[in-house]
């Protein structure tokens, strides 16, 4: 209930947008991108304090953000936009079984 009301409190517009198929005649076309969610959020990049990751870890230790947003349909590999920056979903997870909320590890996309 506490990141939630945080959520509501301090997010901040999030575009999340899902990869269509690949082009079954152009190999070359490795397909587009369509918006699936609007929705406030929290992109927190503050999490490991550093960019040195180059060390062997868990995929939680490498992330380079975490997203806190309302319980939304995302997988692996969606891209997040917040303030023009992208990032890649890399873990999605329901922490503590919340009803409330949701938590992803985001790669740096560009």
């Amino acid at each position: 209930m506490r990141i939630n009301n945080l959520i509501n409190r301090f997010g901040r517009e999030t575009f999340v947008h899902r990869k269509l198929e690949n082009s079954k005649k152009d190999p070359y076309n490795r397909g587009e991108f369509e918006l699936k969610h609007t929705l406030q959020a929290i992109v927190d990049e503050d999490t490991q304090g550093g960019q040195g990751r180059f060390n062997q870890g868990r995929v939680t230790d490498m992330r380079d953000a975490t997203l806190y947003c309302g319980v939304i349909d995302i997988l692996v590999g969606d891209k997040v936009v917040q303030r023009g920056k992208e990032y890649r979903v890399m873990k999605p997870s329901n922490p503590y079984n919340a009803d409330d909320h949701i938590e992803c590890s985001l790669e740096y996309w560009g």
